[in-house]
Order: C-alpha cells, then structure tokens, then sequence
C-alpha cells in the first residue's frame, strides 16, 4: 500500500489520503469515503466490512440510525469518538431484533450511545453474545462493553460468553415491558461487572441476572460485581445458574437502592449446587428497600433444583442495610433477628437454615 503524506490538512481538498486498515473513520452522512480519517465513510456497516482483524473502528460524533441491527463478526473495536454527547446508535422501533450482535472473539465496544425502543420478546436485547455453537456447546471469548450508555425499552444485554468485562456503562431502562437488564445465560472464565449505573423504572425486574433457559448451559468460573449503582429495580443480583465447574460470586462495594420498586436485592435459588462455589461473599455494599417484606439477601427453592449451601457459606460482611423495622415476611420467611437476611420456608424442607449465612460487620441504619 503506498501512502500519500500530507503535512498540511488543508490539502485534504486535493490530495487524497489513503485509509489505513487497523484504523478506520466512520462519519455520519458522510459520503464517498475511503475509511481515512480526512475521507470517512458515512455509516457504521462499512467501517466494519473494511476494518482489518483486530483493528479499531473509529466512530465519530454524531446520530447513526441503524434499520436492523449491527453484527460484529471478526475481532475489532467500535470506539466513539470521546465527545460530549457520544455518537448515537439508534436502533429502529420497526423490528424486534437484537441491535449489537458480537460474533467474535476478542470485540470492545466502546464510549458509544446504544439506543433501542423495540418490543421485549423471549430473548432480545440492545446488545447479545449469542452462543457461538450449541452441539457441541462452544462460546465467543473476551467480550469487553465498556463506557457505553445503553438506553431502551428491551434488555439490555442477553450474554453467552467466556470471559466478557461490562465496565463504567450507563444502562437506562424505560418503562415499557416488564424486563431484567443484564441477563446471563451462560459464562465461563472471568465474569466482571464493574462501577456501572442501573437505572430502572417502574418496570425493572433484575438489573444483573444469572439464569439460564435450559439445563445444558452451564455456567462456572470467577464473578465479580463490584462498584456498581442500581436504583429502581425490582432485584440487583438473581443468581439461578446451572453449575458444571468451580465457581465464585463476589458481590462488593455497590450502592443499591430500591426505591418505589419491591423485591428482595441478592437472590439465591435451590438450583444451584453449592458444592461447587468456591466463594459467595457480599461485602461492603450499602442496600436501601423501603419495602418491608423484603431482605437484602434471600433463598429460595427453584422448581428444578435441590441444592442447599453449607453452614456459612453465604458470606455477609461488612455492609449497611437500610430497611425498615420488622423486615421479612413472617408468614413465608425465616429472617435472621437482627439483619435482613433470610430464606423462603419452601427450602427448609431441604435442609435451609440461617445458619448457612455467615454475618459479620453489618449495620442497620
């Protein structure tokens, strides 16, 4: 490839610069252009058809109306341009599709503005990691989203993956259809969920959701939900996952607050076999649910699972709970006397107790 250079950009009018693969400029309405960043292409689809394998889709600021849906099918990185507001990516409300589908491995998305008013159906979501094969089971790995706002109607993300971090994003639900935010429905490797804002509505079930449709998708390895917000949601963490492997959660340092939206905030179900966790520890969180017959964290028994954890297994340390007095619902709970904690009394046939909480440090405001 030769490449013309040019020292003085006010030539652009003249000369014409020759793109470079591993970094391609995309412009909305821009026309006749090559991918440079002095001739960029006007939409979105052609910067991905032309990046090379591994290089950087450069989105410059403005509004990108996308008809369907956008599929990013080799390694890449669609990164918005660092303006303030960042480059829109508006979905049509005309179809249910996914918006963002990740086909890959190794794919950033960016400091970009998802935006999808679409319909909820069984599975869509403004962005999905779809399974890459289901015989045998396979996925897509190292998924980063990161910086984004992700604004709409649907969930947010629908995840199958291996390794996938969801970092410092804005994720905004409007009140349309009842739905979760993020839902996982299979992950392996290193699952991080890092210093993000939920902001729900008064149709918000879960903001982070661990719950597969089918017993063969089965989740293992490393969790960690940590440094988040979450307001206005009915659940911040529902953990209903089939186990195949070793597994830890660790749910830390998040700001949680319920607001007009009743439910109880961590949640565990019968479903899972604890005699695969390594590690369940929510530490340092601060919680607030004005709704008195809910907990901070609860158990409760699934219809497809009997599985209980072990004495102290759930570890609660260290957090500040904001309930009100006479917390628990006395007609269907066990609640720890002091703390928010507790279990449904299906489970106690199964062997539940209080006594698999482990509760150290925490305080009632």
């Amino acid at each position: 490839m030769v490449t013309l250079e040019v020292t003085n950009r006010s030539l652009n009018a003249v000369a014409r610069i020759t793109s470079d693969p591993f970094n391609i400029f995309v412009k909305a309405g821009a026309e006749n252009g090559n991918g440079s960043l002095e001739h960029p292409f006007g939409t979105i689809e052609e910067g991905i058809n032309a990046v090379a394998e591994g290089g950087t889709v450069h989105i410059l600021g403005g509004i990108y109306e996308i008809e369907t849906q956008l599929v990013v099918n080799r390694a890449m990185t669609l990164l918005g341009h660092p303006s303030s507001p960042r480059p829109q990516i508006i979905f049509s409300p005309d179809t249910d599709v996914d918006g963002l589908v990740i086909e890959a491995d190794n794919v950033t998305i960016d400091s970009l503005h998802l935006i999808a008013n679409r319909n909820v159906t069984g599975q869509n979501a403004i962005f999905r990691v779809p399974l890459r094969t289901t015989a045998p089971i396979t996925l897509y790995n190292n998924i980063t989203v990161r910086s984004c706002i992700i604004e709409g109607t649907t969930r947010s993300g629908y995840i199958w993956c291996e390794n996938i971090t969801i970092e410092n994003n804005e994720f905004i639900h409007h009140p349309v259809t009842s739905t979760q935010s993020l839902r996982l429905q299979l992950i392996r490797g290193t699952t991080s969920i890092l210093n993000n804002t939920f902001q729900g509505s008064d149709t918000s079930l879960g903001a982070v959701v661990f719950e597969p449709n089918i017993v063969a998708w089965r989740s293992s390895g490393t969790i960690n939900v940590s440094g988040n917000k979450m307001t206005r949601f009915t659940q911040f963490v529902n953990f209903f996952p089939h186990l195949d492997g070793n597994t830890s959660l660790v749910v830390e340092n998040n700001e949680i607050d319920h607001e007009d939206r009743s439910g109880n905030s961590v949640i565990f179900f019968s479903r899972v076999d604890y005699s695969l966790m390594d590690q369940i520890l929510i530490q340092n969180n601060t919680i607030v649910n004005p709704h008195g017959t809910r907990l901070a964290v609860y158990f409760t028994r699934s219809g497809d699972g009997n599985f209980i954890p072990g004495n102290d297994q759930i570890q609660v340390h260290l957090n500040t709970f904001d309930f009100p007095n006479g917390y628990g619902n006395p007609a269907t709970d066990t609640v720890d006397p002091e703390f928010p904690v507790g279990f449904n009394n299906n489970a106690e046939p199964l062997g539940m107790a209080l006594d698999a909480f482990d509760l150290q440090g925490n305080v009632n405001v």
